[in-house]
């Protein structure tokens, strides 16, 4: 039997609008959709930066995402998540739930990217560190969504809803 509830991952640089896309799914569907923010673990709970940070969410990440996605809700996971330490984190998770996964990644160039977070109400980064912090084309699984320049918000949070509200027969 496949299962009915969907993992999406949202990665993309700093800024990019993971987060908004994020909310605005929640906001906008009548599914039960869990967010899972790289954010909340590196400012709210932990408020560490470094390996043990990472070390932390690598555990943490995939324990609530399982259990979450083990009750019958859509779980979102959204963050920079760097492909050099979330790719094992991704694999555990994906080796362990049989149902859907949809990665999408936010390949955005330095000047959407900035343009975009500067339309945001409260800009949390400087521009200056926009472009230190940025890395081209981070993709983790081939099989990645790749969102670019030209996909707007609203484009993003539609794929993202078809993905949360199919059912478990595939679309053609």
């Amino acid at each position: 039997m496949e299962r009915m509830s969907k993992l999406v991952i949202l990665r993309g640089n700093a800024g990019s609008g993971k987060s908004t896309v994020a909310q605005r799914v929640r906001q906008e569907t009548d599914a039960r959709v869990a967010i899972i923010g790289q954010d909340y673990f590196r400012h709210e709970l932990l408020s560490h930066w470094g390996e043990e940070g990472f070390a932390i969410r690598r555990v943490l990440i995939p324990v609530m995402a399982l259990t979450l996605l083990e009750k019958d809700w859509n779980v979102i996971i959204e963050g920079i998540l760097p492909a050099q330490w979330s790719r094992d984190m991704v694999d555990e998770i994906c080796l362990q739930w049989k149902g859907e996964v949809v990665s999408f990644y936010f390949s955005l160039s330095i000047e959407e990217t900035i343009r975009r977070h500067m339309t945001r109400g409260s800009k949390h980064f400087r521009e200056d560190l926009l472009r230190e912090w940025y890395k081209p084309k981070d993709v983790l699984l081939d099989s990645d969504v790749l969102f670019t320049d030209t996909t707007t918000e609203d484009d993003a949070v539609r794929a993202v809803r078809r993905i949360i509200e199919r059912g478990s027969t595939p679309e053609g």
